[in-house]
């Protein structure tokens, strides 16, 4: 056979194992558990006792609970394949410090000790051990659970970038294992074998899309593609970068990470005025503000024709067959699909959202800002049409007028601030459906648990997220969803439910 012959042999295999890889048969061979936003770490704030705060488990226990009831609960003799969708670590959120002494691979600047650790790679690992220390009760669960013969794949997010980071993949998969097999050795490379972390999506074969869905939130996205190894650093989304310089350094900003998806300007007043000292508060806020508007600020000043061309040309790269980027999402895509994807891989490069921090109208809405300045224009046209001057009835005419442009413009911008995450997921859900034909589509980030039908008659599931069930009702439950035999159900867990038969479990636990 000649090597011509043999390449086109290996590629007619590589194709069919690649259909099968897909196929309902192979579906089978294991069943799902899935779960989102669960902000590991969110509590590692400066100064706090690593050890101390063990002791505060949170959910750390309900999740372990469940964890082992599944690994003691298999359906039809099937392992579990766990897919943690994203958010799983609060990366950003962590403020907590290296100990005085403690050697370190990286150098401390002046901003970290100010807001944290950076995103770069030494530090994310450094960050993620910490993570992992925190909860040891949770991770000795998740170790046991892979360790039983259950496969772990984990999603990249917003809040947990950093992961693109192969050292941070490498610790996170290493950290697991110590738990489980601390020495080298055929138990450990099989166990490690078992843990894939994804920078963007996983497609599950049998026509099942995971992702976190922050791509599509112009707000949350992050600078580097989806599909970046993040070398070279990582810069932040802009809602994670409103978590470092502003949530991590007042009191009471850990309310910030989760929860506030869709809050108005009054609800942010509240928060001013329930958090501390009302003055250090807004000269926190300002600091953030000018450390976010001055990027953009600069940007818009460069008004000459080149940079214009510059940015047109930036924003029609994502789409560009000749990227580099293009090119490896087609691959990959062609892997798993078994032949070739451009239109698809087009087609979700198209559904990426531009992150928001680099262009200032979207600053100033996502601060309400453009109500501010709107404020102002309305307070100095109200003063300009009182003059005495003129009579009171053509000032109330000018008043009346000036109120309702004053509505009317207010109204059209807060038209503009998309906000909230949930709605754009739901958009993304139906395109994704459509274009990879899955019939499920499977999202986190907005905190919304749901399970909507889709117009492709695909379904969209969104896990929500623990972090926000800690007061749940027996009723309502912690999210997530269970795949067996290829059937998926959001189902709810709680502490009070009782003991069931491992057949039975996926009925009884059905929200």
């Amino acid at each position: 056979m000649t090597t011509r012959a043999r390449r086109e042999a290996r590629r007619r295999a590589a194709t069919v194992a690649a259909v099968e890889s897909l196929s309902p048969a192979r579906a089978g061979r294991h069943n799902l558990i899935a779960v989102s936003d669960l902000h590991l770490g969110s509590d590692l704030r400066d100064g706090v006792d690593v050890a101390a705060l063990r002791e505060k488990r949170g959910f750390d226990v309900e999740l372990a609970a469940m964890l082992d009831h599944y690994r003691e609960s298999r359906r039809g003799g099937l392992p579990w394949k766990l897919v943690l969708n994203g958010d799983v670590f609060d990366l950003v959120a962590v403020t907590l410090r290296p100990a005085p002494g403690e050697q370190l691979a990286f150098t401390l600047t002046k901003e970290d000790l100010s807001y944290g650790l950076g995103a770069e790679e030494a530090k994310t690992i450094w960050k993620l051990r910490r993570i992992l220390e925190r909860h040891e009760l949770l991770v000795r669960a998740l170790a046991r659970f892979i360790d039983a013969g259950n496969a772990l794949v984990v999603v990249r997010g917003n809040h947990d970038a950093e992961l693109a980071f192969a050292g941070a993949q490498t610790a996170l998969k290493e950290g697991l294992a110590d738990r489980a097999h601390p020495l080298p050795g055929e138990g450990r490379d099989a166990f490690l074998a078992r843990i894939a972390i994804h920078r963007w999506f996983y497609l599950e074969p049998g026509g099942i899309w995971f992702e976190h869905g922050h791509v599509y939130d112009e707000w949350s996205t992050t600078e580097d593609l989806p599909w970046s190894d993040g070398r070279g650093g990582l810069k932040l989304a802009i809602s994670s970068q409103v978590i470092r310089y502003f949530s991590n350094v007042v009191e009471g900003g850990a309310e910030l990470v989760d929860g506030t998806d869709g809050w108005g300007v009054v609800d942010y007043l509240r928060f001013g005025l329930r958090v501390g000292n009302p003055l250090a508060v807004v000269g926190l806020y300002l600091a953030m503000l000018w450390r976010l508007l001055k990027g953009p600020l600069a940007q818009s000043l460069l008004l000459s024709r080149r940079a214009v061309a510059t940015a047109g040309a930036r924003l029609f790269e994502r789409v560009d067959p000749g990227a580099a980027h293009f090119q490896l999402l087609r691959a990959h895509l062609a892997r798993l699909l078994g032949k070739e994807a451009d239109h698809q891989a087009l087609e979700l490069l198209r559904l990426l959202k531009s992150p928001a921090g680099r262009r200032l109208p979207d600053v100033l809405r996502l601060f309400y800002l453009d109500q501010l300045g709107l404020l102002g224009i309305v307070g100095l046209a109200a003063v300009v049409a009182g003059h005495e001057g003129r009579t009171l009835g053509a000032r109330v005419f000018d008043w009346g007028a000036i109120g309702l442009g004053f509505v009317t413009t207010s109204l059209a911008l807060a038209s503009m601030r998309r906000t909230a995450s949930h709605p754009k997921l739901r958009d993304a859900a139906r395109r994704v459906a459509e274009v990879m034909r899955v019939r499920t589509v499977v999202m986190g980030h907005s905190h919304h648990a749901v399970d909507e039908p889709l117009p492709s008659g695909a379904r969209y599931v969104n896990l929500g997220s623990w972090t926000n069930q800690l007061a749940a009702t027996d009723a309502e439950g912690f999210p997530h969803l269970l795949v067996v035999r290829g059937e998926a159900r959001l189902c709810r867990w709680g502490a009070s439910q009782p003991a069931v038969e491992a057949e039975g479990a996926a009925e009884l636990l059905t929200a």
